[in-house]
C-alpha cells in the first residue's frame, strides 16, 4: 500500500525506536529525551487507551485476546500461536491508532516513538529517511534474564494454573517475536542494534549516534 506523501511529511519529526522486549527501549528513549529535550511516545503506555477505543471491526485480534482467560493466553496455546496473535494485535489493530496518536500530539520538535509493537513492516513505509528508525534486539538469554529479574513474566505466569509452563511460553513467544523483528528489518535494510547486558547510557550513546544526523533537522522542521 502506498503511503500518501503528506502523511510521511507529517511524521518526518518522528524518530522510531522499535525492537524486542527486554532490550531497554523505554530507558534509552528516556535518556535521549533528557539529553536532547525530546518528547516521547511510549507504545506500551497507550495500551489502555487503545483498548478503550477498540471495536471488533478494526481491532479483532486485541478484542479476542481480552476475552481469553489467563490459561488460554499463556498455558493452552503454543508460543508460535501467541507470537502470531501478538504481532497481529500490534501491526493490524494498534498501529493505525499509533499513527493517529502521533499526528495529534501537541507541541513541536522531534518525537521519540518507542515500543516493541513498532514493527519494521509498518514503520518503514512512513520513513522519509531510513536513518529515522532503529530496532534494538535482545538475545534469548537477556530476554529470559530480564523477564525473571523484573518479575513481569513471573507475575503474569502466577495468574495461571501452571506458572512454570506459562513463563516458558512467554519467554519463547518473546524470542520468536525478536526473530520476526530481526527478519523484517534485515529484509528492508533497516538498522538493528544487538543489545547485550550493558548500561542504558551505553546503548543510548549508540542510538544517539545513529540519530545524530537527523536530530537537528527533526527539531527545526516543525518550528
Amino acid at each position: 500500500m502506498r503511503i500518501p506523501d503528506d502523511l510521511k511529511r507529517a511524521l518526518r519529526n518522528v524518530l522510531w525506536i522499535g525492537g524486542s522486549v527486554c532490550a531497554g527501549k523505554s530507558s534509552v528513549a528516556t535518556v535521549l529525551a533528557e539529553r536532547r529535550g525530546l518528547r516521547i511516545y511510549h507504545f506500551d503506555r497507550q495500551e489502555p487507551f487503545h483498548i478503550y477505543r477498540s471495536v471488533p471491526e478494526r481491532q479483532p485480534h486485541l478484542i479476542a485476546f481480552l476475552a481469553m482467560t489467563m490459561d488460554e493466553r499463556w498455558v493452552l496455546r503454543s508460543p508460535d500461536e501467541m507470537a502470531r496473535q501478538s504481532i497481529a494485535q500490534c501491526s493490524e489493530d494498534r498501529f493505525p491508532m499509533v499513527v493517529d496518536d502521533l499526528l495529534r500530539l501537541p507541541g513541536t520538535g522531534a518525537i521519540l516513538a518507542e515500543g516493541a509493537g513498532l514493527f519494521p513492516a509498518q514503520v518503514e513505509p512512513l520513513l522519509s529517511d531510513a536513518r529515522a528508525a532503529i530496532w534494538l534486539i535482545a538475545s534469548p538469554e537477556l530476554i529470559r534474564q530480564v523477564r525473571s529479574v523484573r518479575g513481569e513474566g513471573r507475575g503474569v505466569a502466577d495468574l495461571t494454573s501452571d506458572p512454570p509452563r506459562a513463563f516458558e511460553n512467554l519467554v519463547a513467544r518473546d524470542v520468536l517475536m525478536a526473530q520476526y523483528i530481526r527478519r523484517q528489518a534485515e529484509q528492508r535494510g533497516l538498522t538493528i542494534l544487538d543489545v547485550d547486558p550493558q548500561t542504558v547510557a551505553g546503548v543510548a550513546d549508540k542510538v544517539e549516534r545513529h540519530f545524530a544526523p537527523l536530530l537537528e533537522s527533526c527539531v527545526t522542521a516543525t518550528e
